[in-house]
């Protein structure tokens, strides 16, 4: 173990070194699964320097022996005697009751938690006010412990040693949904009846309400330990920085997740060890192989009702295999010679030698994640917690059968057995996962300590979470807008085919370093560009480059540039103008003999597609060559861009880059938002009509249209960071890659870096884009700006589309071309006003430069939004702008240093990263090469209509069964009361007469 702390160690190290911090890890559970998870994560902390804390019920160390740096406070006995007398005492079966066992768990560890707060050695740590803590690690099991982050006021990661629970993805703004985001609790998955479907929404939200009912439980707990004032647990879950998952996403169900949830599957296991030599020698000599036999921690086996105990005595002593079964006595009466019993074994390294056949399971996930490891295929009996949901995961991915121990006969566990062993897709499935799931660049516990050493060097984490975190329906929901308006790694060569149509330069450099790299890797890449890299005949070796730059830009000069810019543009005029033009474009190419002759080459197959998702006719080539694809982007989505991976949208909380305006929205501006994303949404899809007429006119009538074609997306590409396009729940398929196309920086032509060198006052630099031509700005904007220009002790350097720029003063150079990313990066420039692409402002953000926006087009009102909200820049309006208002600018932005600050802020958080955007641009490339394709990383809900995502069917049939109770209710009311007044009225007769 000591070497594997010494490797990780080292790789964090390169990453970077960070000040020795004070940690807190707090873990009440009373279970050695629970407590063995997060112990790797601790000791390679204080490996590292850190101060380290850990309360815990399982010290890892004897009393006094523990390493420097590490302090364990134990509480094994007060713990342990609880728990045993609260839940061990138990016969276990499959009883069905999910919330009775849950509700006996939880009652106890609320218990558990009471009584350590009572310790001793808990109150002189509580009550010691010179003890601090930069960073605390809390199981999230018992929401209660998030009361030391009112004590210490510290950053919070939450902590599970397996799964999410109720409210772990509320807390962070991740989406939920009873059916297709389940959580561990489901004890059904496959094949789901409408009947099925509604006792699992009634047992999602019976668990759901019980986990709530508990907070007062646990309120109660913490105002007797720190008094009336203390912060109730619904404050409190509003701190929690990041939270950290022992599972992996395809185990637990691929979800839109925000960056802020971390998975750690197999964070546990260690190297392995050499077996005890009696055990290995038995394992050796086993004629026909060995069944192991587990029913984990938290499950007595000899609790197991007597019948279900002599069933498996019974079949295991009719099989020729030997069994060894952790057994939790010292004898079990009527074992057979082939059954070998003992209190403890060493699972991990047992299940990984070549003898062992089965492993027979509970289900837990450490003992799942063990026998993956191992590749050893598995029946499971669930009894308790998250083993149902578990079991049912075996039986999806074909490495396991599941067996009801409430419904076990002879018959049915000799079938499973006899199958399971029989049957060797069991363990090529298990091989096949394993495969998957550990393809990744990082260990879990190089990942676990890269993202807690990232929320020490920003001191939180909050700038990761969702706007959706811990808000209420009312809220997500936005009702009283609605009110309102309703009122009103090595791998094989692969052929790989880049199409980037765009005759925009901003669009064809960003993935020029992604197909570069990849050829220079031995992949075979072709490019089909409107503006190529090389000379013609100058390209590298394995690439290719298709040129399209004539017809491309001679219809977007046509087309797109030749209006006026600099005033106020209807956005959904401005989307059908864009993407129109796109679309001629695109039609044009197809015509080009060079496309034609590489569509109608049968011989000409490729394993990839890389396709510019502005563009969503491309995808006809997912058709043509039956190839997955990565749909790339060179800003951020576009409209569909989640939808076709299921993450979630909302208009307001989840903004796409055309929304114009994102602080301060009042009502009206929530109505004029939602009306022009929606306006601009409609003009979006409408084009698709445009789009499928181009493909039948170019590949035949039977070719699919693109709303089918959508659903062959494997993978996103997003050139941008997610602080910058806005926090939000995305499943892992969706990748960011802020910064792709930037470079090493490079010397500046030397008279540039003399006129830069020599400025008396500093440089403001003026550049407008590749799409907007400012010549062909208002003339009254024009003449604004060289008057305040004019007037500033400032130089000017204007990127100019024109020789010569009228009425400029002396402090104005132009030129149509400078070397922005390196000129921007001289300790001289001052200030750049700037249009607002997105390229533009990751290479003033790396040079940290603040920005004076004045948006246009596109994305551009978007990001200056972002400049202000992250106060790294000012936003001037080109449609109303006037020289007062730009001077003002200009002076507040240079003169106030807090600009410049917050950009050197935000851009060493973005840039905290175990990856560079290349790096990992390639590796997940080529995860879609090793895999096939990565469908296995779509959320459920990709592409489904809203009546599937609501379960429209299942609501409808609950409102009609609540309409008919409701009916017959007032029916039998009215009844009952006409048989009362009636009986009263002739009582009242017979009394009078």
């Amino acid at each position: 173990m000591s070497v594997l702390w010494f490797i990780v160690s080292a790789y964090v190290l390169v990453v970077g070194p960070i000040q020795a911090a004070r940690i807190l890890f707090y873990i009440p559970t009373p279970s050695i699964s629970h407590q063995v998870v997060y112990r790797p994560l601790a000791q390679t902390l204080a490996s590292r320097g850190h101060d380290v804390t850990v309360i815990t019920t399982d010290p890892a160390f004897p009393k006094g022996h523990a390493p420097a740096n590490i302090t364990e406070i134990d509480l094994h006995d007060i713990s342990y005697e609880i728990w045993q007398e609260q839940l061990m005492k138990e016969a276990r079966e499959d009883v069905g009751d999910l919330r009775a066992q849950l509700a006996t768990i939880m009652k106890t560890m609320y218990m558990v938690l009471d009584k350590q707060l009572q310790d001793e050695r808990i109150q002189t740590l509580v009550n010691d006010k010179n003890k601090q803590f930069d960073l605390l690690l809390l199981e999230a099991v018992l929401p209660p412990l998030l009361v030391f982050s009112h004590i210490y006021k510290a950053p919070v990661i939450q902590i599970s040693t397996f799964g999410a629970l109720t409210g772990t993805y509320e807390s962070v703004g991740a989406p939920t949904h009873p059916l297709l985001y389940p959580l561990n609790t489901r004890q059904k998955l496959r094949d789901l009846t409408l009947w099925d479907k509604f006792s699992e929404v009634f047992i999602h939200y019976a668990v759901e309400n019980l986990w709530y009912s508990f907070y007062d439980v646990g309120d109660n707990i913490l105002k007797k330990h720190f008094g009336p004032a203390v912060p109730k647990i619904e404050e409190l879950v509003n701190n929690i920085d990041m939270i950290f998952l022992n599972i992996h996403p395809m185990f637990e169900g691929i979800r839109p997740v925000p960056p802020n949830v971390v998975y750690l599957h197999g964070l546990h296991q260690k190297p392995t060890k050499d077996l005890p030599q009696d055990l290995k020698s038995y394992l050796d000599l086993s004629k026909h192989g060995v069944i192991y036999v587990s029913f984990g921690t938290n499950v007595d086996p000899a609790l197991l009702p007597p019948e279900k105990i002599q069933i498996l005595l019974r079949v295991f002593s009719q099989l020729p295999y030997d069994i060894l079964w952790k057994w939790s006595k010292d004898e079990l009466p009527g074992r057979s010679p082939n059954i070998r019993i003992a209190k403890w074994f060493p699972q991990p390294d047992l299940l990984k030698h070549p003898n062992v056949k089965l492993f027979i399971t509970q289900g837990g996930l450490q003992s799942t994640d063990e026998a993956i490891t191992a590749g050893v295929p598995l029946i499971g009996m669930p009894m308790l917690g998250d083993q149902y949901f578990n079991v049912e995961r075996y039986v999806y991915y074909g490495f396991g059968i599941r067996l009801n121990i409430k419904t076990l006969t002879e018959e049915k566990l000799k079938h499973a057995i006899n199958a399971t062993i029989a049957d060797d897709s069991y363990r090529r499935n298990m091989e096949r996962f394993r495969t998957i799931i550990n393809d990744s660049p990082q260990t879990p516990l190089e990942r676990a300590v890269w993202w807690t050493e990232y929320v020490l060097r920003h001191g939180d984490a909050k700038h990761l979470r969702a706007p959706s975190a811990n808000i209420s329906w009312r809220q997500y929901l936005e009702l009283d807008l609605v009110l309102i308006l309703l009122s009103v790694f090595p791998i094989q060569a692969a052929r790989i085919l880049f199409y980037i149509p765009t005759p925009s330069i901003s669009h064809q450099v960003v993935y020029r370093p992604l197909a570069q790299e990849l050829a220079s890797r031995g992949h075979n890449v072709t490019v089909i560009t409107a503006d190529p890299a090389f000379p013609k005949g100058k390209a590298p070796a394995n690439l290719t480059e298709i040129d399209l730059h004539d017809i491309s830009y001679g219809i977007w000069h046509a087309e797109f540039m030749k209006g006026e810019r600099g005033g106020a543009r209807d956005l959904a005029a401005q989307v059908e103008e864009i993407a129109g033009t796109f679309y001629k474009v695109f039609d044009r190419q197809l015509e080009d003999e060079q496309i034609q002759t590489l569509i109608n080459d049968k011989s000409q197959q490729f394993d990839l597609l890389i396709l510019e998702a502005v563009l969503p006719p491309l995808l006809v080539f997912s058709h043509i060559y039956k190839a997955p694809v990565i749909q790339v982007s060179s800003f951020g989505a576009v409209f569909g861009t989640y939808e076709s991976v299921g993450a979630p949208t909302h208009p307001l909380l989840y903004p796409l880059n055309t929304r114009q305006k994102l602080r301060d929205l009042t009502l009206w501006d929530k109505f004029t938002e939602v009306f022009i994303h929606y306006a601009a949404e409609s003009v979006w899809y409408s084009l698709y009509n445009v789009g499928n007429n181009i493909l039948k006119k170019h590949f035949g009538p039977e070719v699919p249209k693109i709303e089918e074609l959508v659903n062959n997306i494997d993978m996103i590409f997003m050139n941008i960071h997610p602080m910058l396009e806005g926090i939000r729940p995305v499943p892992p398929n969706v990748v960011y890659l802020h910064g792709l196309h930037q470079k090493p920086t490079k010397d500046l032509p030397q008279d540039l870096k003399s006129y830069l060198d020599s400025s008396k006052h500093g440089v403001i630099y003026v550049s407008f884009g590749t799409n907007i031509d400012p010549a062909l700005l208002l003339p009254e904007k024009i003449q604004i700006l060289l008057r305040v220009f004019s007037q500033l002790p400032y130089d000017i350097l204007w990127k100019w589309s024109k020789d010569e720029l009228p009425g400029r003063s002396p402090n104005i150079r132009i030129a149509k071309w400078f070397p922005q990313p390196d000129l921007l990066k001289h300790p001289n420039v001052k200030l750049f006003i700037t249009q607002g692409g997105l390229q533009s402002t990751d290479e003033a953000i790396t040079a940290g430069v603040p920005l004076i926006g004045m948006p246009m087009l596109g994305d551009q009102h978007f990001n200056v939004e972002r400049y202000v909200s992250y106060g790294f820049g000012t936003r001037v309006d080109m449609e109303t702008l006037t020289e007062e208002k730009l001077q003002h600018a200009i002076n507040a932005t240079i003169a106030d240093d807090s600009y410049r600050r917050n950009m050197e802020r935000f851009r060493t958080i973005i840039n905290d990263s175990p990856q560079t955007p290349l790096e990992r641009a390639v590796w997940w490339t080529e995860y879609v090469l090793r895999h096939g394709d990565a469908k296995h990383l779509r959320a459920p809900s990709a592409n489904i209509s809203w009546r599937q995502y609501l379960e429209l069917d299942l609501v409808l049939i609950l409102l009609s069964v609540l309409l008919i109770a409701v009916t017959v209710s007032v029916i039998v009311l009215r009844l009952v009361y006409r048989a009362i007044r009636s009986y009263l009225v002739s009582d009242v007769k017979i009394k009078r007469s």
